[in-house]
C-alpha cells in the first residue's frame, strides 16, 4: 500500500456493484428462489470477491463473527434488507415506475451509516478509500 498502512482501505468498487449485489438472490417470484448470502460467512466472502475485501480484513470479521455470532447475524440480516431495498431500486427504474420510499429511505440509511471516507489513493489493488473505522457495519 501507499500511504497509511496501518489504517483500513477500502477498494473502490466496480461500477455494477449495487447490481452484482441485488442479484446475490435470484429467481425472484419462482416456488424457489436462490439465495446467496446464507450466512455472514457467505457475505465475507462476497464482499472479498466483489469489492476486493483484503483477506486480513477477511480474517478480522470472520474472528468478529465467531466471537460475536448474534452481532453477525444481525448485520447480515441488516445487509438482506439492505440488498433488498436496492433491487426494489433497480426494479422501479427498470419498470420506469416511482421507487417505494420504503426502498429509497434504507438505502440513504445506509449511506449515513458507512465509514468517513478520509482519502483516495492508489494501493497495491488499485485505487482504495481510507476509512475512519474498520468496525463491521
Amino acid at each position: 500500500m501507499i500511504d497509511g498502512a496501518d489504517t483500513p482501505w477500502i477498494t473502490a468498487p466496480g461500477e455494477e456493484l449495487c447490481l452484482d449485489f441485488a442479484n446475490t438472490r435470484y429467481w425472484r417470484g419462482t416456488a424457489e428462489p436462490r439465495e446467496e448470502l446464507r450466512g455472514f460467512d457467505d457475505l465475507v466472502a462476497w464482499c472479498a470477491a466483489k469489492t476486493g475485501l483484503p483477506a486480513g480484513q477477511a480474517a478480522a470479521l470472520a474472528a468478529w463473527a465467531a466471537a460475536e455470532p448474534a452481532a453477525a447475524a444481525a448485520l447480515r440480516s441488516e445487509a438482506i434488507e439492505l440488498r433488498e431495498a436496492i433491487y426494489h431500486l433497480f426494479h422501479a427504474l427498470s419498470e420506469k415506475s416511482a421507487p417505494l420510499p420504503a426502498a429509497l429511505g434504507w438505502l440513504n440509511r445506509a449511506l449515513a451509516a458507512v465509514a468517513e471516507r478520509r482519502a483516495i489513493a492508489l494501493t497495491e489493488a488499485g485505487f482504495g478509500w481510507r476509512v475512519g473505522t474498520a468496525a463491521p457495519a
